[in-house]
């Protein structure tokens, strides 16, 4: 059975990770009582929607190599 979480719940948790200082995210999904792999999933997808974000507010052309990167390893394309 798959548990649901709050938008608040993962926010919190993911601010918890954010400034976590030395504790390792295992520790703070222990903490929390969660899988730490539910935890990182919620952290990859809250960067990846920072970086699409980031990258909407800008025209193509002005992307870094790295947001080009990202764009091209996001969209599911490339060569």
């Amino acid at each position: 059975m798959q548990t649901r979480y709050s938008e608040e719940f993962k926010e919190q948790a993911l601010s918890k990770v954010l400034q976590r200082g030395d504790k390792s995210i295992q520790s703070i999904a222990e903490e929390l009582n969660i899988s730490v792999f539910t935890l990182k999933g919620w952290l990859k997808r809250t960067q990846s929607t920072s970086i699409t974000k980031t990258m909407k507010q800008q025209r193509p052309k002005d992307w870094t190599r790295h947001q080009r990167f990202e764009a091209l390893s996001h969209s599911g394309t490339g060569p």
